[in-house]
């Protein structure tokens, strides 16, 4: 089996992330282990990239902004201030429109509040500014309700992470305040409203922005109806907030809830403590068991060292006991500090085991299908050429019947040219006789007339040039009796 190494590139880690996504609901089902191993890769891969700030926005869409941003704030001492620059530069100038652009920028924006107020701010504006631009007839846009969720939603909100020294003096605070407040106080037709505590800690940190900005008396309105339905133990809380808000704001409160400008009272303890009587030093009686018992100021200063004296042996004793105590304690407490490391590593191998056979499963379920899609390729193949066999057979046969009528044609073209030939032969060797009978026939009659007369030297020389004429008529007709024709030409 091949060795695994682990994702090196960002690619290799947003391939990963893709395997883990769940087919029909397309999200990520990422184990806790499986992110902070993402997050060592992406951390390794930023690091040895020329330029992994811009490299990282590249792949935005596929890992989840929560893992991104922890790297980059974990990794942001390794990059120039220049690259810092353009990497927030292009954030904020460019990247406006999509739903993973402005996660991370909520993210940065926390994440950075402590180590880089500046940029945290500038994120934080430039998120409220889209929301305010896209906010239109009091509908909150899809981006107000990342807002609401990454920066509101919680106990405490993370919001209020974000430093707001000197906040007034930065620019266009004034739509920041609002945007926040419009996001905190306002329903959403998938999102409740939020909870008291996150609502008072949100009111809390924007009246800490003096002075407040002028607000719609819609806005105002629901703000106030929002405070209204808060339990009665926050009104003390409520009355220190109205000091700080607008006079719009104030009459908006004070009309809704009366009980507002009653000042609160000033909390007295019940049960009042009265200091015990010190009793006199030369008192020489005591009441002991019900009996009273004299003592002398010598003998009273002596109980009291002895008191002392036991108080003091009693302390040293469980002071010894506590160290006791306390060194069992250290000693169970490395016990079980050496335990849960031992327990982590053996659960960080496990998990790296785990891991290793996931992605060789992954690997070898990748062959597999590799393979069913070669058979299935093949088979493929194997049905188009069974076809072609099939189509080629169906060929093969029409070509044999094809011969075999051509065949058949043929015989019967030979059959009827040999009959012609042997009809047109015949003709002629009929022809031939007739023309050579026409020919000897004279010769055949002088031949008959002389058949009875006896033989004398006329007629015997007659009979020899009558017969020489007949083979010279059989030659003429090309029959050639000569066994020697050069002899006979001489002839």
């Amino acid at each position: 089996m091949q060795e695994y190494k682990p994702p090196q590139t960002l690619n290799d880690i947003v391939n990963f992330i893709k395997g883990k996504k769940d087919i029909k609901s397309k999200k990520n089902n990422l184990a806790q282990n499986d992110i902070e191993n993402i997050k060592k890769w992406l951390g390794g891969a930023l690091s040895s990239s020329v330029d992994g700030l811009q490299d990282a926005l590249v792949c935005l869409k596929e890992i989840p902004s929560e893992i991104l941003s922890d790297v980059i704030v974990e990794k942001w001492d390794i990059f120039t201030d220049e690259k810092r620059k353009k990497f927030i530069n292009k954030m904020v100038q460019e990247l406006n429109r999509g739903e993973h652009e402005q996660k991370l920028k909520l993210h940065l924006s926390v994440k950075l509040a402590e180590i880089e107020p500046d940029i945290s701010y500038r994120l934080l504006e430039n998120v409220c500014r889209l929301i305010n631009e896209q906010t239109k007839n009091d509908q909150i846009p899809k981006v107000g309700m990342l807002f609401q969720g990454i920066m509101l939603d919680g106990v405490p909100p993370a919001l209020i992470k974000i430093r707001r020294e000197e906040f007034k003096t930065l620019p266009r605070y004034e739509g920041i305040v609002l945007c926040i407040l419009n996001m905190a106080f306002r329903d959403t037709s998938e999102k409740k409203l939020l909870d008291h505590r996150q609502q008072k800690s949100i009111l809390k940190w924007v009246v800490s922005v003096k002075p407040l900005p002028e607000m719609r008396p819609q806005l105002i309105k629901i703000i106030v109806e929002n405070i209204k339905a808060w339990p009665l133990s926050s009104m003390d809380e409520i009355r220190l907030l109205v000091n700080d808000l607008p006079d719009s704001f104030k009459k908006e409160l004070f009309a809704l809830i009366p009980a507002l400008r009653q000042q609160p009272v000033a909390e007295t303890n019940s049960t009042a403590v009265q200091e015990a009587p010190v009793p006199a030093v030369n008192n020489t009686k005591v009441m002991q068991e019900g009996v009273s018992v004299a003592f002398s100021p010598e003998d009273a200063l002596k109980k009291l060292g002895e008191y002392i004296s036991n108080l003091r042996g009693e302390s040293r004793k469980c002071q010894e006991v506590n160290s006791s105590f306390k060194q069992e304690l250290d000693v169970k407490t490395r016990k079980l500090e050496n335990e849960l490391r031992e327990l982590r590593e053996r659960n960080q191998k496990i998990s790296d085991k785990n891991f290793s056979l996931e992605e060789s499963n992954k690997r070898l379920r990748e062959d597999i299908e590799k393979e069913r899609a070669n058979v299935d390729s093949l088979q493929a193949d194997l049905n188009s050429t069974k076809k072609d066999c099939a189509a080629l057979k169906t060929e093969k046969q029409k070509v044999e019947q094809e011969i075999l009528s051509v065949n058949e044609k043929s015989e019967q073209e030979i059959q009827k040219l040999s009959e012609r030939v042997e009809s047109e032969a015949q003709a002629r060797l009929n022809e031939f006789k007739n023309r050579l009978v026409s020919r000897l026939r004279i010769d055949y009659s002088d031949m008959m007339s002389a058949k009875d007369k006896p033989i004398t030297p006329e007629l015997g020389d007659n009979l020899r040039m009558q017969l020489k004429t007949i083979f010279d008529k059989l030659r003429h007709e090309g029959i050639n009796c000569s066994e020697n024709k050069g002899r006979e030409d001489k002839a």
